[in-house]
């Protein structure tokens, strides 16, 4: 039992929740008093060119971690790269990190599914590390980190097309709290 709990500490998890915001058909959110900043991240993308996460601050970034062999990132790329679309108005960003996979496989799949968003190729789970104690491991996750760069919601596992757009609208309402942002 001990064990578990200062495993539980050192991955920052705390055993009260952070305060969510219901958002009528859409995923959960922290309030956006209780959230926390994403780590910085960078690295190569599967077409060469490095991406940095402070390239895309001050936008709504919608991260996904994905992985060729992984059935339900299969069921969602088509859903993500239309809600890449239908949200660049808004402000909003994807990005993607291609996890546990090898380049040739993570670029067919990125051809196959006509991926019309960048994504950081990590084998070696350096761009993920930072997110350790936040995500839970699960292929695919995806975060949605608002405009002051703090992740305002997680979702294990495939998402639904509507309730990742619902929380998206919600999110870009958001007026920036002056306090949000500062370390």
């Amino acid at each position: 039992m001990t064990l578990l709990l200062l495993l539980a500490a050192s991955a920052g998890c705390s055993s009260k929740p952070p305060p969510t915001v219901e958002v009528a058909g859409g995923v959960p959110l922290v309030s956006a008093q209780s959230r926390v900043a994403a780590p910085s991240f960078s690295g190569e993308g599967l077409d060469g060119d490095h991406i940095s996460y402070e390239d895309y601050k001050g936008h709504i970034i919608v991260l996904n971690f994905w992985a060729s062999w992984c059935a339900p990132c299969r069921l969602e790329a088509r859903d993500l790269n239309e809600l890449a679309q239908e949200t660049e108005p808004l402000s909003v960003r994807f990005l993607g990190i291609n996890v546990r996979d090898s380049r040739d496989k993570a670029q067919a799949f990125e051809r196959a599914f006509q991926s019309n968003y960048p994504s950081i190729f990590d084998p070696s789970g350096k761009a993920t590390l930072g997110f350790q104690g936040q995500i839970a491991g699960y292929t695919p996750t995806t975060l949605i980190i608002d405009r002051t760069g703090r992740i305002a919601g997680i979702v294990n596992g495939a998402i639904q097309k509507e309730t990742l757009l619902n929380s998206i609208r919600h999110v870009s309402e958001e007026a920036p709290s002056p306090l949000q942002g500062i370390p």
